[in-house]
């Protein structure tokens, strides 16, 4: 009897530690009669259970690893509608934890009703959902995409769901700067080319016009055409720098950047009765970078401190190293710059004066490009401005290595 007992209480004590998750356990092999052969048994079932825990367990923890670097939410909630799992990405949209909202109602861990009623369809539906979510936030709402869909267990049978929150804010976000974008550039490019078809028409239909006004509309068409071209040409620039497309970058003397665009409109400050003053280093500024890019964003900070200076008036041109960087400085003494319109005057086609600056020739993007030159150069670009004191924009560079 004890050589009968002694076996099953073996068996005992290693089957209860397999119910309490320990496969390790195996029993002795003793003899062969019925006894050896259900401990072999045994043993093989210990050993499979054990493989397919393991199993098990990798595969969960790598579905956990996934979701967990997903940058959509995931949240899964079984059939009454309770949290399952949440990820943490879900976790910042829907502004919940997943310790605080497992086994809970979804509906009692967050207040977003649009999350809630997606789940809740596909529990009574068994089917898809996909629905738009606008979150107030500041500064900007936040849009995020849900997609709610059932999940079935192994018979087929309806067991739960799984929402997959996707935050399009950004794509959103660059979708209406894209269509602004294109309103812009078509309200640009219409302008001039109505102005050359109207003046155009006019000469062909008038044959026998005088000398003087026939001259006088070609030279409107001319300079239509040329502001088409500048605004092509800007475009193009603007292009250029967002695609990321590397600049020609080498060692060079940062004054050559501040003095030939100076030279060149040396003649047109004339015109307009403004003085230029410039103030540079005797010693070279060695700098590395594109130097052509750089002397177009030094030509349109002083093209603009030209434009909008009134007769009469100055605009200083500085450049020095201030600890590890150097700083071009364009001051004019014109209008000024109201405060709620410096953080947008860098934006593409943005005009303070609209009337004013397409008056004057301007495309409306010369400081944006100004702004992506400085960028592109490890740099930034500000402002400082006040109504009827002038303004004052800093280009400031990280110095190069010698």
């Amino acid at each position: 009897a004890r050589s009968f007992a002694r076996p099953l209480s073996s068996i005992t004590e290693v089957a209860e530690s397999i119910a309490d998750g320990d496969y390790s356990k195996r029993l002795p092999l003793a003899g062969k009669d019925e006894i050896g052969k259900l401990a072999q048994a045994f043993n093989r079932m210990a050993e499979s259970s054990q493989l397919r825990m393991e199993s098990i367990d990798t595969d969960r923890n790598n579905l956990l690893a996934v979701l967990a670097g997903m940058i959509e939410g995931v949240v899964a909630v079984d059939k009454k509608e309770r949290v399952v799992h949440i990820n943490e990405a879900a976790e910042g949209i829907l502004g919940i934890t997943a310790a605080s909202s497992a086994g809970k109602p979804l509906w009692e861990v967050t207040r977003l009703v649009d999350v809630c009623q997606a789940v809740s369809g596909t529990l009574k539906n068994a089917s898809e959902i996909t629905n738009e979510l606008r979150i107030p936030g500041s500064p900007a709402d936040r849009v995020v995409e849900i997609q709610s869909s059932p999940i079935r267990d192994s018979e087929g049978n309806l067991a739960g769901a799984v929402v997959v929150l996707h935050d399009i804010s950004e794509l959103e976000r660059l979708e209406t700067m894209r269509r602004d974008f294109i309103a812009n550039v078509s309200h640009e490019l219409k302008t001039p080319i109505t102005a050359i078809r109207g003046l155009v028409e006019t000469l062909i239909s008038d044959r026998r016009m005088e000398p003087e006004k026939h001259e006088r509309f070609l030279q409107k068409i001319a300079n239509q055409s040329m502001r088409l071209s500048s605004i092509v040409t800007d475009l193009l620039t603007i292009s250029r720098l967002e695609s990321g497309k590397s600049l020609e970058r080498k060692l060079f003397d940062l004054r050559r950047a501040v003095v030939n665009p100076v030279r060149s409109l040396t003649a047109t400050g004339e015109n307009r009765g403004v003085k230029m003053e410039i103030d540079i280093p005797n010693d070279p500024v060695s700098i590395v970078g594109d130097e052509e890019s750089l002397c177009e964003a030094v030509n349109n900070l002083l093209d603009n401190g030209l434009k909008y200076s009134r007769e009469g008036g100055d605009v200083f041109v500085r450049l020095y190293k201030k600890e590890e960087t150097v700083v071009i400085e364009v001051e004019d003494t014109g209008a000024g710059i109201e405060k709620r319109d410096q953080q947008r005057i860098f934006e593409r086609f943005y005009r303070v004066d609209k009337a004013r600056s397409r008056e004057l020739g301007g495309t409306g993007l010369g400081l944006s490009i100004v702004k992506h030159i400085a960028i592109s150069h490890g740099g930034s670009v500000f402002v400082e401005s006040a109504p009827g004191q002038g303004s004052t924009f800093r280009i400031v560079l990280p110095l190069g290595n010698h």
